[in-house]
């Protein structure tokens, strides 16, 4: 796909960090003075090529503090290895996750399955037939 023309403005994320978090987070960065929700997740939740992500829209529309923690391309491993963020969500009033996807986990199970999809779609180009599809 080619872009021959750019949008009126590029997408402003104001990026930000909270606490001793080595985490990106997508800003306005919020306080927690007050009782606050916290979502956690991967791109879908961070709002990457939005230029609302779901948290500052549920703001919006409860009128109560929404921190966004969503992390582009993020698995479970992430929020787990980071006491920063657990900590925040921990003491959320109320905490939304985003049930990410497996393949994002690095197991053996999932290099298992991406070495297997990978390999299929080498096999379908070869034979020129369309990619299979996941069930």
């Amino acid at each position: 796909m080619t872009y021959t023309e750019l949008g009126p403005r590029a997408l402003d994320y104001t990026l930000c960090q909270y606490g001793l978090s080595r985490n990106i987070f997508r800003g306005p960065r919020k306080s927690f003075r007050g009782p606050y929700i916290a979502c956690l997740g991967g791109s879908e939740t961070f709002g990457q090529s939005v230029p609302a992500p779901f948290p500052i829209l549920t703001e919006r529309l409860i009128g109560e503090t929404v921190v966004n923690l969503g992390v582009s391309h993020a698995g479970p491993d992430l929020y787990l290895k980071d006491d920063a963020v657990l900590d925040i969500a921990r003491k959320a009033k109320y905490c939304v996750l985003q049930i990410m996807g497996p393949l994002i986990c690095p197991t053996p199970i999932t290099k298992c399955i991406r070495a297997a999809m990978t390999v299929l779609s080498r096999l379908c180009l070869c034979c020129g037939k369309n990619s299979p599809a996941l069930i």
